[in-house]
């Protein structure tokens, strides 16, 4: 088995004691579970909306200031049915990645499972409309 010298205890340990890493060239993690995890956990001490503030940056290109600004801007309510109930979620086009809205759960599901296709969303509609 092979080993791997943690950088930060200064131990080598053997490689199934290091998680993945993508990133890495060799795909595994520069320091072992412990030190990662002791690392991970002052980050979280330190600045505890680190890993929200990148998320939204990553995925959404928003900022934390941002979002709040949206969420002011359709006053905490989902932007389809207007509900204050429950979290808001980002809805986002999945083509371009553009930041369309916050919505509910269920809206953001409803629009997923219709495929965010205009043509269905309007024959759905007519449907209602046609058996109500």
């Amino acid at each position: 088995m092979e080993n791997k010298l943690c950088p930060k205890c200064k131990q080598a340990k053997p490689v199934s004691d290091f998680g993945k890493d993508r990133r890495a060239k060799s795909g595994i993690a520069v320091y072992c579970r412990p030190c990662n995890r002791t690392k991970s956990q002052a980050q979280r001490e330190r600045d505890p909306n680190h890993n929200r503030r990148a998320h939204l940056r990553r995925r959404y290109n928003l900022s934390i200031d941002e979002l709040g600004e949206m969420m002011l801007e359709q006053d905490n309510k989902c932007a389809i049915c207007g509900t204050e109930e429950g979290r808001l979620v980002i809805d986002h086009n999945h083509r371009t990645g553009e930041v369309r809205g916050l919505l509910c759960d269920a809206c953001n599901c409803s629009l997923g499972l219709l495929k965010e296709d205009p043509t269905i969303i309007k024959s759905l509609l007519s449907y209602i409309k046609n058996n109500d």
